[in-house]
């Protein structure tokens, strides 16, 4: 039965049903939160117009996390990939939709960054190498194991779950240097903090999903890989929500004075007549 069919067949006399519908709406909450999270970081940098207070790291490396997680997701729903038999869970229409949206909005960020102003915002010799060494990963683990048969696919050798779980490893080093770069400055502005709340909403609402799936038994086993990114994800919000409400004394955001600015332009002067 499908999840659109469960919402509109539902009733409170069945609980099993009602714990279906929830994981529904919790899939779909995630695809959307999770997936718009950085919307609005755009949205800061373009009325800006310079990136310099989101460090650039971020991503960066982000782009290479979510093209893994794309490849692998995609490959694992439409092709029917075993993942069950590597202890990896269920892929639901949500997780490859989520990975596509993510990918997109990932190379519109990096293009902000090379279009707008960095000021001495650059990308650190430490992200650029571990991108170069997670990308060779990838190939060398490809060539091994699908074109020249050298090691027969499992678990740990299979390139579709080694995708999957290089993007747990990206979403843990991910984060350090933006948190360490707020650290330094002592301020959060320039990064958007509704864009991280609504990434630990979204992992949030992952994780239930996640686990409403395993309790009615649409997946035999937890997801690891997408569990992992819900907790490093959450773990690492909260540290970037406490760096707001500690530095926000510092400095007035110029999100708030672009707006502002805005408004002032817009009111007449003391010398002009409304039309």
């Amino acid at each position: 039965m499908s999840e659109f069919s469960l919402l509109y067949n539902s009733t409170g006399d069945n609980p099993q049903t009602f714990l279906e519908v929830l994981a529904a709406i919790c899939g779909w909450l995630y695809l959307a939160i999770w997936g718009a999270y950085m919307y609005p970081q755009v949205f800061l940098n373009y009325r800006l117009k310079d990136v310099e207070g989101f460090k650039l790291d971020y991503p960066y490396l982000n782009l290479s996390g979510y093209i893994f997680i794309t490849v692998s997701n995609t490959v694992a729903f439409f092709y029917e990939f075993p993942f069950n038999n590597y202890g990896m869970g269920n892929v639901r229409i949500q997780d490859v939709l989520y990975g596509i949206n993510g990918t997109i909005i990932c190379v519109v960020l990096n293009l902000q960054a090379v279009i707008y102003k960095r000021g001495k915002n650059t990308i650190t010799t430490f992200s650029f190498f571990f991108t170069i060494f997670a990308w060779i990963l990838v190939v060398v683990f490809y060539l091994l194991s699908e074109v020249y048969r050298v090691v027969p696919p499992s678990q740990a050798l299979n390139i579709i779950v080694c995708l999957g779980n290089l993007k747990v490893v990206v979403n843990i080093v991910k984060y350090v240097p933006l948190i360490y770069f707020n650290f330094l400055r002592k301020t959060t502005e320039g990064m958007s903090i509704v864009a991280f709340g609504m990434n630990l909403v979204g992992a949030t609402f992952s994780l239930c999903q996640m686990g409403l799936d395993y309790h009615n038994g649409k997946t035999p086993t937890i997801n690891p890989v997408k569990t992992s990114l819900g907790v490093v994800t959450i773990f690492y919000d909260v540290i970037l929500v406490l760096q707001y409400f500690a530095y926000r004394k510092n400095s007035k955001s110029r999100m708030e004075q672009s707006l502002l600015g805005d408004i002032h332009e817009s009111r007449p002067s003391h010398g002009e007549k409304l039309l």
